[in-house]
């Protein structure tokens, strides 16, 4: 291994030691790939230089041993009565929510926003850490991927990252409710775009790229916070400014709008659908640090990367400890039947 200045890193280098910010938060850790935006996120930081491999480093197993301890950790939750009570507490909430939402824009019923984020705090109940509560999604994907289950999701990401944020109670639940609301604009696309299983078509993807207008014109008039509407029609926008309808940039795009822009990539990346399968949730963070899908507010990077962090840590712990996973965030055992 050897030290290479940031302004001498390269994309396709890969780092030899975890790299931490002056206040001990990680901001990438070993065997990361360098990436244009992963540059960019430690420069974000002041880190002067950082630790790389020789060029020849690669550990051919370590991602099908990562894919087998996620497997292996899966299986031990969904097992658990804990998961079990989630799961049916998980589908009412859903179909609750996907009822409100279609009385609202079919029978031109009042949307009581108040009565979908109760619905959905019960589902943190004991699940309000944040690994637990990744843990009860991860395995929750494999099972419900509609618009209406990504929505509860994004909005309990959203709370989460909150959550780490130190964002006021008060703050949370409007967080959630950004969450929750954001991709009503799709209740409005046809069907058959929304669940197309093969590749969209120009006109296709045009027609998606409408839903943040057409949601914002749905809630635009409700009684609810701005930063709620501005999610809704802001939440594909991103910090270059090569994101839609507006195309802002930076600090043009509110933290609300912000948090939900990449709760919504992660929950979509993570999730099974018709026209793609799950990716984990490591290649998922990799695919936003790389810009795939924009580039992200780097704070927020720093938050998921942090969450990555220590479901790896569970998941090792849960391997060597076959009969038994201990879950310390919320200070209990579950037992499990193997």
């Amino acid at each position: 291994m050897k030290i290479v200045s940031i302004n001498n890193l390269k994309p396709g280098m890969v780092i030899s030691e975890d790299v931490f910010s002056y206040h001990g938060q990680c901001l990438a850790k070993q065997n990361t790939p360098v990436t244009l935006q992963l540059i960019e996120h430690l420069k974000f930081y002041q880190i002067a230089s950082v630790s790389i491999f020789p060029e020849n480093h690669g550990d051919r197993n370590s991602s099908t041993m990562t894919a087998q301890r996620l497997e292996t950790y899966s299986q031990r939750i969904r097992s658990s009565p804990e998961f079990q009570r989630f799961k049916t507490d998980y589908t009412k909430k859903v179909s609750f929510m996907k009822e409100n939402i279609n009385n609202f824009i079919v029978n031109d019923e009042d949307l009581n926003v108040d009565q979908l984020l109760d619905e959905t705090l019960t589902l943190f109940g004991e699940n309000s850490t944040t690994i637990s509560m990744f843990d009860m999604l991860h395995n929750m994907r494999q099972i419900d991927d509609s618009t209406y289950a990504h929505s509860v999701n994004v909005a309990l990401i959203c709370r989460l990252i909150g959550k780490w944020k130190n964002f006021s109670e008060k703050d949370m639940d409007t967080l959630t409710l950004c969450g929750l609301l954001h991709d009503i604009g799709k209740s409005k696309i046809p069907n058959e775009i929304i669940g197309k299983p093969g590749k969209l078509t120009d006109s296709e993807y045009e027609e998606i790229k409408k839903h943040p207008v057409i949601g914002y014109n749905l809630v635009k008039n409700l009684d609810i916070d701005q930063r709620i509407k501005n999610a809704v029609l802001l939440h594909h926008e991103r910090f270059d400014g090569k994101g839609y309808p507006l195309g802002l940039t930076g600090n043009e795009i509110d933290d609300f709008t912000s948090i939900v822009s990449i709760a919504d990539v992660y929950d979509a990346l993570v999730s099974e659908r018709v026209y793609k399968k799950a990716f984990s949730d490591e290649k998922a963070i990799e695919m936003i640090q790389s810009g795939e899908y924009g580039v992200f507010n780097p704070l927020l990077l720093e938050c998921l990367q942090d969450i990555q962090g220590r479901i790896q840590e569970e998941m090792k712990r849960a391997e060597e400890q076959p009969m038994l996973v201990q879950n310390s965030y919320v200070g209990k055992m579950i037992e499990t039947v193997q």
